[in-house]
């Protein structure tokens, strides 16, 4: 299994959500309050009314809906935003939402809702009637890039970027998907190439993540320290900027300006920059303090940041719910369905882990060697190969771990685990033994200790349900291991091998995602040691009595 998660380098580029998402927040909107409107628009009003009147249709429906908000006059389009919803098929989300706030609606169809499918259908429609929308080419870029089409993606983005070539939002997608593409360098010249960047903090941001991927000096370092300084910008703009500094801050040991940055950023925080201060949190070592907790609660699509609260309190099965979740909301990206593969493993969801290996292969073109080893874990722990019928398929998966041991990627220790896993159950017991110790010791040189405990822990497993004499003694390390790693999905497993231990011949039930809310620990509520009364003479204090 992966015996570690979200160890990868994360850097806080863009999000790239569909437009429909993407409308609802802050990198869409304007730094500075919309300018008021002073010119009288009454004659304008009359004018628009009586061409939609003479000629109904989306396009003059759309500017006297657009007019009456403007004038502050939304009952003079009551029938023209009333056109627009029963033609929602063949109008734009953002005219639909338009269209529903002038009349008031909250049970129009939100396009959001709709399968993938039907969206993307009708993304063509609307491509067909309006061809020159660059939001409908993006979609239709993200769409393509989900089903591992890279070409189609790369086209489709191509013509969304031609068609607004200064638009924050084009502009910040667009980098995230040259990342995509595996062209960091494109993706920060584009960003840092663009005059908008030097006084956009959105941009800003993107350009010093994109630098970091790309391996460049950032170009504008100095604005953005300068900016963040002034404070001239709302809150919910520097977010992610404040956090970018923040990370550079940290990895060149200045951290006592990052947690001031971090505070900076967390004011008004989007759910990328929590999620980039819970994976630095859990490797970058920064402090807590922050809240975080309360915050991802209150934060509106953070499905990764609560995937790692989630996993860092041991709810493993809440944190495999989160990264699905996540998955949905980047469909093209790689890195949730890692975190899916390390969830379902411990879970021993073995089907769901082999299908993430697959589901990044597609997406990526190329198998990815962590998730690679995580599958031939799953497929030695389903117990679902027959040693006489499925010789072949067996032997075939010991020289995929060879070859892995061979090509010493990075990943060296984790394929040796698998190779005691492997004689485990097709081999000699204590050949196996020795591979699980042989991983343990690799793991710790690296100085990975909780990969070293996960290894430890299938290794007592494997010990306990193969009658091993050790296992007893392989537990106690596990324990240990795990112990000094503070890992709660570790000790979650740790109690089912307890539960395996004292009811063997319910191996099956326990070691089955059916059996996980049996060992999720209950967070208890903090109970004060002391509780004030309203009494006859005053307030009574008591104190709970210690024994």
């Amino acid at each position: 299994m992966s015996l570690s998660s979200g160890k990868k380098p994360r850097r806080i580029i863009p999000r790239w959500r569909s437009s429909i998402k993407a409308a609802k927040n802050a990198d869409f909107s304007s730094l500075k309050s919309p300018p008021r409107v002073i010119a009288p628009i009454d004659a304008e009003l009359r004018e628009q009314t009586e061409d939609f009147q003479r000629a109904p249709s989306i396009g003059t429906a759309a500017e006297l809906v657009s007019t009456a908000i403007l004038a502050g006059k939304r009952e003079a389009a009551s029938a023209a935003a009333l056109f627009i919803v029963e033609r929602r098929d063949s109008a734009p989300t953002t005219l639909m939402k338009l269209a529903t706030s002038v009349l008031g609606e909250t049970s129009a169809v939100d396009p959001a809702s709709t399968k993938n499918d039907q969206h993307i259908a009708k993304t063509r429609r609307l491509l067909r009637i309006n061809p020159d929308n660059p939001v409908l080419w993006s979609d239709m870029a993200l769409h393509f890039a989900s089903l591992g089409d890279r070409r189609e993606a790369l086209r489709c983005m191509k013509s969304a970027l031609a068609l607004a070539p200064n638009h924050r939002w084009m502009l910040r997608t667009a980098a995230r998907f040259m990342v995509h593409q595996e062209d960091p360098v494109a993706a920060h010249k584009l960003i840092a190439s663009h005059p908008l960047t030097r006084i956009d903090p959105w941009m800003m941001a993107a350009e010093l993540a994109c630098a970091q991927v790309a391996g460049r000096a950032p170009k504008f370092w100095k604005q953005a320290v300068d900016l963040l300084r002034r404070d001239s910008v709302a809150p919910v703009h520097i977010s992610e900027l404040a956090i970018a500094v923040a990370m550079m801050e940290l990895e060149s040991d200045g951290r006592k300006k990052a947690r001031k940055l971090v505070h900076k950023g967390l004011i008004v925080p989007t759910e990328n920059a929590l999620a980039q201060i819970f994976w630095a949190k859990e490797n970058r070592h920064l402090n807590d303090g922050f809240g975080l907790d309360a915050l991802v609660k209150s934060a509106v699509d953070a499905y990764e940041a609560d995937y790692r609260v989630a996993l860092i309190n041991g709810d493993v099965c809440s944190a495999l719910h989160s990264a699905q979740t996540w998955h949905d909301d980047e469909p093209f990206a790689a890195r949730p369905c890692v975190e899916i593969a390390y969830a379902a493993s411990i879970l021993d969801d073995h089907e769901l882990t082999i299908r993430m290996a697959r589901d990044v292969k597609k997406l990526d073109g190329r198998r990815d060697p962590g998730l690679e080893l995580n599958a031939i874990f799953s497929k030695l722990s389903s117990g679902n190969l027959n040693p006489a019928k499925d010789k072949v398929e067996i032997n075939r998966l010991r020289a995929r771990i060879e070859t892995a041991i061979t090509n010493g990627d990075g990943n060296s220790y984790h394929a040796v685990a698998n190779l005691g896993l492997w004689e485990y159950r097709y081999g000699d017991i204590s050949v196996g033994r020795e591979y699980y110790q042989q991983a343990i010791a690799d793991a710790q040189k690296l100085h990975f200790s909780e990969a070293a405990a996960w290894a430890a822990i299938f290794a007592a497993r494997e010990a306990i349900l193969s009658g091993d004499a050790s296992a007893d003694a392989i537990l106690l390390q596990a324990k240990d291991l795990a112990h000094k790693t503070k890992n709660k999905p570790s000790e979650f497993y740790l109690r089912k091998l307890d539960a395996l231990v004292e009811h063997p011949a319910d191996r099956d039930e326990i070691l089955s995602p059916a059996s996980a809310s049996r060992f999720i620990e209950k967070t208890k509520e903090k109970v004060p040691g002391f509780r004030v009364e309203k009494g006859a003479d005053g307030l009574i204090l008591w104190v709970q009595k210690k024994r």
